[in-house]
This record gives structure tokens, C-alpha cells and sequence, in this order.
């Protein structure tokens, strides 16, 4: 019976590996079929001519390289498992897919694409899909626009950068500048879609270092002069002097219906102010009462009670005659400090003066995200807040994205 030969024998004798004891056994007709044939007529194995078969018998023979080799075989072993194995860590490669894409593309050429997607554990369509998607410099998200129509277009982003640099917004709130290319129909988005797009052109409104105060929802009115808020705030200039700012501010529409600043805490200057309110807006005519929140301190006493007497206001402390905080009038402070004031180099009392007269005007005049887009003086005199008002438009431009992005002619498809 003729003796045959399992594959493995012939693969290691050709590489060097086969123990003599076995070579002596097998004939040396045998070996040299063996030798003559090399490993072409083995199916399911690539044609190895015999500089290949020279150069791993040469590597095979290094004891060094042998050990080392096989040192690097367990330690990749091991870290495939362990990588691969964590969803986490998986996650993570998401991150550094540009870096894998181009160390595929310089390996592939040695080891084929097939095992380099194997070695990073990815599927061709993952590879392609990245690819294109580093590939596209015509688009800020790095997506194919044919692929992906959804995202805006290249003169949406560079209408947001524009309203964004634009020196007179440069100091509004991210919500602010989205409502003014809103009104203005600039560009049509969501103001999640606005707010992803701020913040990778890294035009993202600073944050302010401060503690914020975490407020419930505050009392509410249903019409302008109904519920009104008065509160000081203190701000200091370069010279280091302390000007108090006086303020009342409508619940409804939010506007600042009057303001003092001075250099000395009085309840003078809250008198002065629901005076002014009083005789501007004809308080005393209207057919109802109107509430009057303030809080527990000094300047909200004194001529402030005298005042009120006669009058249909009623005097409301917050959290004492009401649940309620004073928060809604708080949040007009911030804003005028940290949008109007502390962004300046304000010298001295003059010069505080000077930029509240114009940042009142501009406060009352700037769209509103709680008013879904108005300003405080719009909803004051009656417009009523909606926040479907610009949903017609979001959806024409939408509409209108998709159709430009499907025939953009990228690199990617030229």
C-alpha cells in the first residue's frame, strides 16, 4: 500500500522545520516531488515561489526573531480580546477613524485590505463609509452631501458664522442670534441644528464663571402689567466704586420698564421707578390689580410703602407672601451685566450710565427664546409668543437643502 503524507509534513520540510528523524523515514524521491512542486498545487494556498520560501526560512532560523515574533503573536492575541470585547473601547475607535483609514491604506499594500480590516476589527462598509466620510473637505461635518442632503449646505453654515461675528451680536446669547437670522430669514434650521453648527465653527457663546442660582418655575402672568418685578443689582466699574442698578421688568413680555443707577442704596430710587412705571403706562387707570414682587430688602420699603397706598398695586414679597421667587426679574440683571456690561472696560459711574442707556434699548429689542423669538417690547404691545411661528419656513428651507445637497458634485462622485 502507498504510503501518503499529510500536508503539514511537506509545509514544514520546505521551511525547515520537519524533524530529521522524520525526513529519514520518507523517501528521497519524495522529497524531491516535494521540493520540485513547492506549495502551488496545495488548494486553498497562494502560490509561494522560492524567494519567499528562502526568506522565512532565514527568519525561521533567527531563534531571536522566532521569539520575539511569537512574543508579539500572544501580545496582540490578548489585546484583540480585550479591545474588541468592550463596547466602551469599541466606541473609542470612533474617534480615531481618520487615523485607522490611513493606516489602512499604507498597510494594504503588505497585508491586503482584508486583513486590515480584520486587524481593526471593521467591515468594509465601516472602511468605505469612513473614507468618504474624511475624504469630504467640502462639507463641515466631513459627510458626503449627496449621501447625507440633510446638513446644511455651505451658505447656511457661512450665513450662521456671519450673524455669529457679526460685532453688534457678539455679546447676545446663542438663542438670540438664532432668532435674529429667524426674523430676517437668513437661514432656516432648528436651534438644536444652530447650536451643533456654533459650536464646530467654534463661535459658541463663552460661559459665564459664575454659580448659577437653580430656580423653579416662577410665578406667570396671562397679559402685559400684570405682574410686575422690581430688584437691584450691583456692578462694579474699573475704579472699584459700587453702582447699584435699580430695575422693574414686566412678567409677561419681559421688558424693562424702568431703571436707575446710583452710587447709594436707597428705596428712593425703587419709588422713582414704579412712579415712572405708574405715569408711563396709566397703572392706576387699568381694571385690575396689579402685583408687585419684590424682595425682603430695605429698598423696597420706606417711600416704596407710602407710595403704593392709594394706589391698585399690590405690594407681593417673594417667598414670604408667595411661593415664588423674584427670578424672572433676576434674569434680566444677568443678562444686562453679562451681555452689556461685563464684556467692556467700564471706568466709572459715567461710563456705567452711558452703556445701560443703550443696553436697555438693545435688551428690549433683542429676540427671546422664552418669547419663541419676539422681543420684550413686540410682546408687550400684543404680540402673542408661538413657537410654531418660524416651523413654515424651518421646513421650506429643509426642503430646499435636500434638493441643493443631492446634485452637489463633490470630489467624492467627480
Amino acid at each position: 500500500m502507498k504510503r501518503t503524507y499529510h500536508t503539514n509534513l511537506q509545509i514544514k520540510y520546505l521551511l525547515g522545520l520537519l524533524d530529521k528523524e522524520i525526513v529519514s523515514r520518507i523517501p528521497s524521491s519524495t522529497l524531491y516531488n516535494w521540493r520540485k512542486k513547492g506549495f502551488g498545487h496545495i488548494f486553498g494556498l497562494p502560490d509561494i515561489n522560492e524567494k519567499d520560501i528562502t526568506v522565512m526560512k532565514e527568519f525561521l532560523s533567527k531563534k531571536k526573531l522566532l521569539r520575539a515574533a511569537k512574543a508579539l503573536y500572544y501580545i496582540y492575541s490578548v489585546y484583540q480580546r480585550i479591545i474588541f470585547t468592550s463596547s466602551k473601547i469599541r466606541k473609542q475607535f470612533l474617534k480615531y477613524s481618520e487615523e485607522i483609514i490611513h493606516t489602512i491604506d499604507l498597510t494594504k499594500g503588505a497585508l491586503g485590505l482584508d486583513k486590515a480590516f480584520k486587524m481593526f476589527m471593521i467591515s468594509p462598509s465601516t472602511y468605505y463609509y469612513w473614507k468618504n466620510k474624511i475624504n469630504c473637505t467640502n462639507s463641515l461635518l466631513k459627510l458626503c452631501r449627496t449621501r447625507h442632503p440633510q446638513q446644511l449646505t455651505n451658505n447656511e453654515v457661512s450665513v450662521i458664522k456671519d450673524y455669529l461675528i457679526k460685532k453688534e451680536f457678539i455679546n447676545w446669547s446663542l438663542a438670540s442670534v438664532y432668532y435674529k437670522q429667524l426674523r430676517d430669514k437668513a437661514a432656516g434650521v432648528s436651534i438644536g441644528t444652530f447650536y451643533k453648527y456654533a459650536k464646530l465653527l467654534k463661535l459658541s457663546r463663552q460661559k459665564h464663571n459664575h454659580r448659577r442660582k437653580k430656580h423653579t418655575v416662577g410665578i406667570r402672568a396671562e397679559k402685559p402689567l400684570q405682574i410686575l418685578h422690581a430688584d437691584l443689582t450691583i456692578f462694579r466699574p474699573l475704579d472699584n466704586t459700587k453702582v447699584y442698578i435699580y430695575f422693574i421688568a414686566d412678567n409677561f413680555s419681559r421688558k424693562i420698564l424702568a431703571w436707575k443707577a446710583s452710587l447709594k442704596y436707597s428705596a428712593k430710587y425703587t419709588f422713582q421707578n414704579l412712579k415712572e412705571v405708574l405715569e408711563n403706562y396709566n397703572i392706576n387707570s387699568l381694571k385690575q390689580d396689579v402685583d408687585f414682587i419684590v424682595d425682603g430688602g430695605s429698598e423696597n420699603k420706606a417711600e416704596v410703602d407710602s407710595f403704593i397706598q392709594n394706589s391698585n398695586i399690590n405690594k407681593v414679597i417673594a417667598q414670604k407672601d408667595i411661593v415664588y421667587s423674584n427670578s424672572m426679574v433676576e434674569a434680566v440683571n444677568k443678562r444686562i451685566k453679562y451681555d452689556f456690561l461685563f464684556p467692556y472696560d467700564i471706568q466709572n459711574f459715567e461710563q456705567t450710565i452711558n452703556h445701560l442707556e443703550k443696553a436697555v434699548g438693545e435688551y428690549n429689542n433683542k429676540p427671546y427664546h422664552p418669547l419663541h423669538g419676539l422681543t420684550p417690547n413686540e410682546v408687550f404691545e400684543g404680540q402673542m409668543p408661538d413657537k410654531n411661528m418660524f416651523r413654515n419656513h424651518i421646513l421650506e428651507a429643509r426642503q430646499l437643502r435636500i434638493q441643493i445637497n443631492r446634485v452637489n458634485q463633490c470630489d467624492n462622485h467627480r
